[in-house]
Parts: structure tokens; C-alpha cells; sequence
């Protein structure tokens, strides 16, 4: 079996909705096989998914902090949570913070005002950002660690990977990737480093991608086996 793991805003969503070409580009590829991830910055349950829902093995929250196998109902929070006591310390500073169900959120021109708290517990924590947000993470997480996490669980550790991203968080996700695509206005950082930029941006880029790799009429090429796996991964890097 192959993997498909998507980023959300910005890579399969906009506005914080998921396009109907999108859903329907998803359906294909899980009519065809693969297994789709989403892997996403947002808080755990806070992102408008319905629509793919039926479609996806399983989900990374939170920057990869949580995971969550569908099939199992299974979700973990396999590097822990950030200190109780570190948010309530920026609380009283009147930082606005954001608490999910493992990680912080909070915007980084906050940073300076930030690091005499957390430089107390940076043994356990870690940063990330996004398009300026700030978020404070659990330390060992990050897309690509909470995605092996849920990969092992699901059996699936080891498989053929295509993932797809936009934000300087999604670098991670990418490098672990056997092919890493950055939408087409995704930041420069990103797209320097992916093996791949779409054509088209956002979500536009992802069904791109996605009609190329479903679009052959060659199913044993075009699908990921046992016995075809190393052909296609070669194919990927030709489309």
C-alpha cells in the first residue's frame, strides 16, 4: 500500500473549507488504494472535515502532537503535553494562548515576551512556526514524528509516502516523505527544498498532482504493490 498525507489550510483547504474538487479527488485515490493522512497544525477537532472524513485511515493534530487512527477510534498524544504550569505563568503575563489537547498556539510577535517563561522548560518543549503563528509543542513533535507514530500503529510504518504541504511547518513532512510537493504558493522556504511544486496553487495544485497520479489507465503502474512499489516511486518523481 502507498500513502497520501495532506496538510490542511492552504494545501487541501481554503478558508478553512475543503473545495469539491478536492473531495472528489480524494474519493478516487482512496477508491484506488492509497491511504490517505491528513496532517495538520490544527487543534485537535478544530478543522471542517466531514466531507473527507469517509475517506482518510487517519489524522495527525496539533503539529503531530495527537494522533488519530479512524479505523480504530484509536488517539494518543504519543510526546506527551506541554507544562500546566508554563501556560499559567504566560497567562498572568497576559499573553493570549491558545490550549489544546497537547500544544499551545499564540502568534510569534509575542516570542520576545515569551522566552523567560519557556526557557525554564525547554527540556520539554519545542516551537514551531507558521505564517506567524507560534506554536509551543510538546518536545519530539512535529508532522513527520506524529506521522511515523500513527504510521506504526497503523501497520503502515515502512510504506511508500507522497505528501503535500504549504507552510514552513510542513518541512518536516516533507523531508520524510519519499516525494515532498509543495503547492505552488507555498513559502519560499518550502518550495526550495520540495521535490516537486505544483503548477497551480492551494488546493488547485493538490488535485493537479492528483489527476496526474490517478489520470494512467494502467492501474498495475499507476497503484502502489508489494511487487511494483520501487516502479512506483520512480513514477512519482516523472510526473
Amino acid at each position: 500500500m502507498c500513502l497520501l498525507a495532506f496538510d490542511f489550510d492552504g494545501t487541501i483547504a481554503k478558508d478553512g473549507q475543503v473545495p469539491a474538487n478536492v473531495v472528489e479527488s480524494l474519493r478516487r485515490a482512496a477508491a484506488q488504494s492509497y491511504a490517505l493522512f491528513l496532517v495538520t497544525g490544527r487543534l485537535y477537532r478544530q478543522a471542517s472535515i466531514d466531507a473527507i472524513v469517509p475517506w482518510l485511515t487517519g489524522i495527525v493534530w496539533e503539529n503531530g502532537a495527537v494522533i488519530e487512527h479512524l479505523p480504530s477510534c484509536h488517539i494518543a498524544l504519543p510526546f506527551g503535553t506541554i507544562p500546566d504550569a508554563m501556560i499559567h505563568e504566560l497567562t498572568q503575563l497576559g499573553i493570549e494562548v491558545i490550549r489544546g489537547k497537547a500544544i499551545a498556539a499564540t502568534w510569534a510577535h509575542h516570542e520576545p515576551r515569551l522566552q523567560p517563561i519557556t526557557a525554564k522548560y525547554e527540556d520539554r518543549i519545542t516551537f514551531e512556526y507558521n505564517k506567524g503563528a507560534l506554536m509551543i509543542l510538546p518536545r519530539g513533535a512535529n508532522k513527520a514524528s506524529g506521522l511515523q507514530q500513527l504510521l506504526a500503529y497503523a501497520g503502515l510504518d515502512g510504506e511508500p509516502v507522497i505528501a503535500f504541504g504549504d507552510g514552513e511547518n510542513d518541512q518536516t513532512l516533507l523531508e520524510m516523505a519519499h516525494l515532498g510537493i509543495a503547492v505552488q504558493d507555498a513559502v519560499p522556504s518550502l518550495r526550495t527544498r520540495a521535490g516537486r511544486v505544483t503548477r497551480l496553487p492551494g488546493p488547485d495544485g493538490v488535485v493537479e498532482v492528483l489527476h496526474d497520479l490517478l489520470a494512467s489507465r494502467d492501474r498495475e503502474q499507476n497503484s502502489c504493490t508489494t511487487q511494483n512499489r520501487d516502479r512506483w516511486i520512480e513514477m512519482l518523481h516523472e510526473l
